[in-house]
C-alpha cells in the first residue's frame, strides 16, 4: 500500500475554486494582530528557512512535528479497534535516537519504514471511527521523517511533513465545523478559510512552528537538552495537535 497521500484538500461541491490546500489558508501572522496574509507565504517563508537548516535539524523540526500528530492514530484504535501504534512510536523514537547520535543501519530503517506501512488501516474497513484520514496522515508524516533519515537530501520528505500537519488541522476542523455548525456549509469558501486559519489549533501550532525553528536556527548541534526539549514541549497533556488522545 502506498504511503503516498495527496497534500490539497477537496473543496466542497459548490466551490468554484480549485482545489485549495491549508497552505493557502489566510492567517493572521503571528506578532501582527492588523495584517492578514496567505498562510501559503507564510509556508514558502518557512521553507526557504527550513533548506537552511542542516539534515539532522530539518529532522528534528519534523520530528517535533511528529509528536503533536501521533496521538490522533492512538484514539483511532481506542475507537475503531483497528491499527496498532506501537511501530509509530518505535519509528518515531528511533528518529529521536538517531538525532542523539545512535548509527542506525540502512536495513532498519526500511524494517521500520514496512511496520509503519503496515500500520494503515484501509478505510474499506474503518466502522467506527471518524478518526481515519488523521490516524492515516500520522502515518504518512512519521513514515517521511524516517525516510529523510537515509539521506542528507531531505528537504522534500520534511516539506511533506510540514503539508501533513496543515491538512490535519484543516480537515479535521473542516468536518467539526459541518457537524456542530448548522451554518458552515452556508459560509463562502473564504469565510471558511478565515475561521479556520484563526482557530487556536492553527495559531497553536504556527507558533510551535516558529518557535522550534527559531531554537534549531540558533543551535550549531543538536545537543540532548535541547533535542529533549523538542521533544517534551510538543506533549499536550498526551494530546495530539487537534486536542485528540
Amino acid at each position: 500500500m502506498s504511503l503516498s497521500y495527496s497534500s490539497n484538500v477537496t473543496c466542497k461541491a459548490n466551490s468554484s475554486s480549485a482545489p485549495l490546500s491549508y497552505f493557502s489558508l489566510k492567517v493572521k501572522s503571528i506578532g501582527d494582530n492588523d495584517s492578514m496574509g496567505l498562510y501559503s507565504d507564510r509556508i514558502k517563508s518557512l521553507k526557504v528557512e527550513i533548506e537552511k537548516l542542516s539534515p539532522l535539524h530539518r529532522i528534528a523540526f519534523a520530528a517535533s512535528c511528529c509528536e503533536r500528530l501521533l496521538p490522533n492514530c492512538y484514539i483511532f484504535t481506542r475507537e475503531e479497534g483497528q491499527g496498532n501504534p506501537s511501530p509509530l512510536r518505535t519509528a518515531l523514537d528511533e528518529v529521536w535516537h538517531i538525532l542523539e547520535g545512535k548509527v542506525t543501519k540502512k536495513e532498519t530503517i526500511q524494517l521500520l519504514l514496512t511496520d509503519c506501512e503496515k500500520a494503515i488501516v484501509p478505510s474499506d474497513y474503518v466502522l467506527e471511527s471518524r478518526y481515519s484520514a488523521e490516524s492515516h496522515l500520522a502515518i504518512v508524516a512519521i513514515s517521511k521523517t524516517l525516510k529523510a533519515c537515509l539521506s542528507k537530501n531531505n528537504v522534500e520528505d520534511i516539506f511533506k511533513v510540514i503539508e501533513v500537519v496543515g491538512d490535519t488541522i484543516f480537515g479535521f476542523l473542516d468536518i467539526d465545523k459541518e457537524i456542530t455548525d448548522p451554518d458552515w456549509l452556508q459560509k463562502s469558501w473564504e469565510e471558511e478559510i478565515e475561521e479556520i486559519s484563526n482557530h487556536p489549533f492553527t495559531l497553536r501550532e504556527i507558533a510551535k512552528q516558529n518557535e522550534d525553528l527559531q531554537k534549531l536556527k540558533e543551535a550549531e548541534t543538536l545537543e540532548p537538552k535541547l533535542l529533549e526539549w523538542l521533544r517534551t514541549t510538543s506533549y499536550n497533556n498526551d494530546k495530539s495537535l487537534i486536542d485528540l488522545s
